[in-house]
C-alpha cells in the first residue's frame, strides 16, 4: 500500500506544469515535405519553427536547446534541401563571459560561443560569415542588420536547387523559374548535398 501512495505522490510531482515565469528551452518543430514521393528522383525539403517562429533558410546551422540542424542544398532532384538533424550533432562551446545588458535587451548577440547569461529560449545560428545566439522576436532585426541572405522556404516542389546546367550553378534561377529579385549570389558550391551538410 505505501508503493503506492509513493507511486501516485511520485505521478502527481512530475505530471505537475512548471511554473509560469521560468524561462524553458525554445520549443522546435522540424517538419519534411516531399515532392516526387516514392519516385527515384523523391526530395525531402526540411522545416523549422522555433517558439512559433518560421526560421528562413539560409542559416548553415541551427541549434535549439539539445537539437542540431545543419541546412542543405539539393544539385539534383533528389534528396534534402532545407534543414535537417545534423549529422554529427553540433554544439556551440560554453563562455565565460556573460553578454551585455545592450545584447540582452536588443535580442542577439553576435558570438560563436554560448554566454553564460543567454536566456533558456534563444538559440544559436551560424551564416557564411558570422553566428549569433538570437530571440525569436529579434530574428528579423539579426537577419536585417547583418544583411544575411536567406531564400523563402515556400518553393513547393522545386525545393531550393542551383540550376546545374553546364556546370554553371546560379541560385538565382531556382527550379528553373529566373527569380531577378533574389538579392546576390550565395558561395557556391556547398559540400554535396546528397550526403553532407553545408559547413
Amino acid at each position: 500500500m505505501s508503493r503506492l501512495i509513493l507511486l501516485t505522490v511520485l505521478v502527481c510531482v512530475l505530471a505537475i506544469p512548471t511554473a509560469a515565469g521560468e524561462n524553458q528551452g525554445p520549443v522546435v518543430e522540424h517538419s519534411l515535405t516531399y515532392s516526387a514521393k516514392g519516385t527515384r528522383s523523391e526530395a525531402r525539403h526540411g522545416h523549422l519553427r522555433i517558439n512559433d517562429k518560421k526560421i528562413p533558410w539560409g542559416f548553415s546551422r541551427v541549434v535549439a536547446g539539445d537539437q542540431s540542424f545543419s541546412f542543405y542544398v539539393r544539385r539534383y532532384h533528389f534528396g534534402n534541401d532545407g534543414y535537417h538533424f545534423a549529422q554529427p550533432p553540433f554544439f556551440p562551446p560554453d563562455s565565460p563571459e556573460d553578454m551585455s545588458t545592450a545584447d540582452l535587451n536588443r535580442g542577439y548577440v553576435l558570438t560563436r560561443e554560448r554566454p553564460g547569461n543567454t536566456p533558456a529560449d534563444w538559440f544559436y545560428v551560424e551564416w557564411n560569415d558570422g553566428a549569433a545566439f538570437a530571440s525569436t522576436d529579434a530574428l528579423d532585426q539579426l537577419i536585417e542588420e547583418q544583411a544575411i541572405i536567406t531564400v523563402p522556404t515556400d518553393l513547393g516542389d522545386a525545393g531550393w536547387r542551383p540550376d546545374n546546367v553546364g556546370g554553371r550553378e546560379r541560385p538565382d534561377n531556382v527550379g528553373g523559374r529566373e527569380r531577378p529579385d533574389f538579392p546576390q549570389r550565395l558561395p557556391w558550391p556547398p559540400t554535396d548535398p546528397a550526403t553532407k551538410p553545408a559547413q
